[in-house]
């Protein structure tokens, strides 16, 4: 976001408080640090509450933690549980990699290169050796042989799953089982 200076009527914005919480706490990036310093010198009411804010974080960072109450402590503890047993998204990891941490990323990067064109060069450099026409004539013969005793077994599978257990052992009792419902059917007709 792009700040501005600020008359004395007009009221700051909500983003820019945020902004100078963030820069007195530590937490804004090194560009908004430098905006709202800048933004600071010119206007006497961001210089105040951005010192003012500075003051409370330094206050705050001097604390001790016998000083701090116990449940404030334990509710931290909690809050950072929470915050370690949620699951990272890969979104966030990319993120991070990508641009937190560009000199990683570069290295890895570099990496997987040199390797890529390692492993390429050396499977270049092998030699397999070099089959000759009737070794490649004999190994297409041997393939279609095993191909056709596939076939067969495919073939002699099908023809006995459709021939013996549908006919023979499904078909057979649903055609029994329907005869039965007609006659039960019949019979009720003929009462009536």
């Amino acid at each position: 976001m792009k700040y501005r200076k600020y008359n004395n009527t007009e009221e700051l914005p909500e983003e820019l408080l945020e902004a100078i919480i963030r820069v007195a706490y530590g937490d804004a990036g090194f560009g908004e640090r430098i905006r709202i310093r800048k933004l600071a010198a010119e206007d006497v009411r961001v210089k105040a509450l951005l010192d003012e804010y500075c003051s409370t974080a330094e206050s705050v960072r001097s604390i001790k933690p016998d000083e701090c109450p116990s449940e404030l402590i334990d509710g931290l503890k909690e809050t950072n549980k929470i915050r370690r047993s949620s699951k990272p998204s890969l979104f966030v990891d990319f993120y991070t990699a990508v641009f937190v941490k560009p000199a990683a990323t570069a290295a890895v990067i570099t990496i997987l290169m040199l390797a890529v064109i390692v492993s390429l060069n050396i499977r270049r450099n092998n030699d397999y050796g070099i089959y000759n026409k009737a070794e490649v004539e004999t190994a297409d013969l041997q393939a279609k042989y095993a191909l056709s005793i596939v076939n067969k077994v495919f073939k002699s599978t099908t023809n006995s799953l459709a021939n013996e257990i549908l006919m023979d052992k499904v078909s057979k009792p649903i055609n029994e089982g329907i005869k039965t419902v007609n006659k039960l059917f019949n019979q009720d007709e003929v009462k009536k």
